[in-house]
């Protein structure tokens, strides 16, 4: 059994229940909005295997510095592979 370390907050509950095309998940730095992005992506991507998910950050530093380490600390290191030359995580079942 592969744990995921990860307890969404009610708000987190609504982002990832939404079934609209755009989302907007504002406030305040620490409300969740990364770690919640971050891993709405990963459910995507092990729901629908083959998945191409991207998270965008005006540069890579910022990205490196929120997304990818957020990821890092949360994705199972049995189901995703961090490829840092290439900036992507690999999944077992084929997404990206």
């Amino acid at each position: 059994m592969i744990k995921i370390d990860y307890a969404p907050t009610p708000k987190q509950i609504l982002f990832h229940g939404s079934t609209a095309d755009e989302i907007l998940f504002g406030g305040s730095a620490g409300g969740g909005k990364t770690c919640a992005i971050v891993m709405d992506a990963f459910f995507r991507c092990i729901k629908f295997p083959g998945t191409n998910a991207t998270i965008v950050r005006r540069n890579y530093r910022e990205l490196e510095d929120t997304d990818i380490k957020e990821a890092l600390s949360r994705y199972p290191k049995e189901v995703a592979k961090y490829n840092v030359g290439r900036h992507e995580f690999s999944l077992m079942n084929g997404s990206v």
